[in-house]
């Protein structure tokens, strides 16, 4: 963009002075171009066979079994979705029908929960076991758990064992479990 001059900044400062003073128009925009859209291939539609034509005239049978599959696999366009509707989390639609929910079992579910909690135990009993181990093993100042008292340590080797033998016992219940079902 080229620098205002003197010139220019005296018609900017009559035209803020006197109103009367004639503006500069901005210069009209050119009107936007559509862009062409891309269009979708319309499906093949097979025509009738009329009965009593010539074989050579008729249309051989497999690519019309071909066509008619192929009409069949294309799902049909879902109905539009209202976005804000979607996102408050409600379940209303436009006039459907929706299926009832399916109760879910409680067993199932227990079972779920038994099997979640397996490796949870697991691990934290490793990680209180490995808290206990490094209170011996590693003699440094750097050391946090070197400060614990040796009352605490036993603590965290007992609560690691405790949440071992608790995860032992969840096994073997979802183990009775899934036996008792089969």
């Amino acid at each position: 963009m080229a620098e205002p001059t003197n010139d220019d900044a005296a018609k900017a400062l009559e035209r803020l002075t006197n109103p009367q003073a004639p503006t500069p128009q901005p210069k009209p925009r050119p009107a936007p171009v559509a862009k062409p859209q891309p269009t979708r291939p319309q499906p093949f539609k097979t025509q009738p066979v009329v009965k009593g034509s010539s074989k050579n005239a008729a249309r051989p049978a497999a690519p019309a079994a071909k066509a008619a599959a192929a009409e069949k696999k294309q799902p049909a366009a879902p109905p539009p979705v209202d976005l804000q509707t979607a996102l408050s989390g409600t379940r209303h639609t436009a006039g459907l029908r929706l299926a009832p929910r399916a109760k879910s079992d409680p067993a199932v579910l227990q079972l779920a929960l038994k099997r979640t909690a397996i490796p949870v135990l697991l691990t934290l009993g490793f990680i209180l076991t490995s808290l206990g181990v490094v209170h011996f093993a590693w003699k440094s100042d750097d050391n946090p758990v070197l400060e614990l008292p040796n009352h605490i340590v036993i603590g965290l080797f007992a609560a690691g064992v405790v949440l071992w033998g608790l995860a032992v016992l969840n096994m073997l219940s979802v183990r009775r479990t899934l036996a008792a079902r089969s």
